[in-house]
Parts: C-alpha cells; structure tokens; sequence
C-alpha cells in the first residue's frame, strides 16, 4: 500500500486538520509492521476523526495528552461523516492512542512515560520479546498478552 495515496483515498469526510503531515509516515511505519491495507485505512479514519475533533476543540498538537485521548474517546460525536453511533468503540480510540504513541516515540510531543512501579516486570517484558521472537505474532498481539498477564499476576499477588 502506498502510504500517501491510502491518506488522500480514504479521509472522505473528516479532515486530520494539524496532524495531517504525520499521516503517510504513520502508515508508512503501520505498513512495514505488517499491518494490512484495510487495518491502515481504519487507523487513518479514526485519526482524521481525531484531528477533526482537535479542530473543533482548538488543540494543538503540543497539548495532546492522555487526557485529551481520553475526551476524544468520551465525547458524543456531532463530527462530519455520518457515523451511525455517537460513541466511539473502545477500538476505535485504541487507534488513536497508538498514533499518539507514534508522534511520542517521534519526539513530537511529549508525554511521561510509565511510572516504574506501572511498568510490567521483567518476567513479563521477557515473555513479550521470547513471544516475538519464537511465535512470530505481532507487536500488538503481545502487547495486549503483557496487559493480560500483568493484570491477572497483580490479582495473584
């Protein structure tokens, strides 16, 4: 998939507004992961969707936090598109907040890490690389492994 032509052919109605020019190196970096022409498409949407919001809320770039995910993924959706469903799926924000992560790891903005006390033990970083490594799934397949573990070890514990 061409990363420029995927941001131009599948933003019909939301504009991304100021965080248009990350868009083609986001699905650039989504594409050689190995994510699949539909997936990227999904993500550029939500993305546009949550650029559009930004537009709306007047937030710059600079000012995404964690909190602002949060209010994208809590706000009763009057955007342009015609969605059919005022709430935004627990998915759909999980695509912004990936992107979010994205312009984080890029330096564009900057948001605290993990507390280390919030931060997965090594056992469980271990597991997720060994699963990378040996199983040859996705990034974000373990990720979501790692949560799972960690929750049920604190339950445990």
């Amino acid at each position: 998939m061409n990363p420029s032509q995927s941001v131009d052919t599948h933003l019909h109605f939301l504009t991304p507004g100021c965080l248009e020019s990350y868009l083609d190196n986001f699905a650039a970096e989504l594409t050689s992961t190995g994510y699949k022409t539909l997936t990227i498409s999904n993500y550029l949407q939500s993305v546009a969707h949550f650029g559009t919001w930004m537009q709306y809320q007047c937030i710059a770039v600079c000012d995404i936090d964690a909190a602002v995910v949060a209010a994208f993924g809590d706000h009763r959706c009057k955007c342009p598109g015609g969605r059919r469903h005022k709430r935004l799926s627990r998915q759909y924000v999980a695509r912004v907040r990936r992107f979010v992560h994205y312009l984080n790891q890029k330096g564009l903005i900057d948001i605290p890490q993990e507390k280390p006390e919030d931060a997965p033990p090594a056992s469980v970083v271990d597991f997720g690389n060994w699963m990378l490594r040996y199983r040859g799934i996705t990034t974000r397949t373990v990720e979501r492994y790692k949560r799972v573990i960690y929750s049920v070890r604190i339950r445990l514990d």
